[in-house]
């Protein structure tokens, strides 16, 4: 019996250590160049995220897009502040 506990134990702090370690985002895992890379094809494409485009219509492009970052980049539109550093600080 004790035996069984410690490894349903064992199993449950492997299964919480994998969460932990998925729960980084997009941009944990890209390095500088390569955020620069997508913020060029952002603002080379940035009629998508003012002509009413849906997200989905979107994703159909860029498929690394999610509604956050879909949502901002319509913001620094809006607010007139789209340059390549802060399409950076949103990935």
């Amino acid at each position: 019996m004790n035996e069984l506990f410690y490894i349903i134990i064992i199993i449950i702090l492997l299964y919480l250590l994998f969460i932990k370690n998925n729960k980084e985002g997009l941009s944990s895992k890209l390095s500088l160049d390569n955020k620069k890379k997508l913020a060029n094809d952002i603002i080379n494409n940035i009629e998508l995220f003012t002509n009413g485009e849906n997200l989905y219509k979107i994703k159909n492009k860029f498929s690394w897009v999610d509604a956050i970052i879909y949502e901002d980049v319509r913001k620094l539109k809006h607010d007139n502040k789209i340059n390549l550093e802060n399409i950076i600080n949103i990935l």
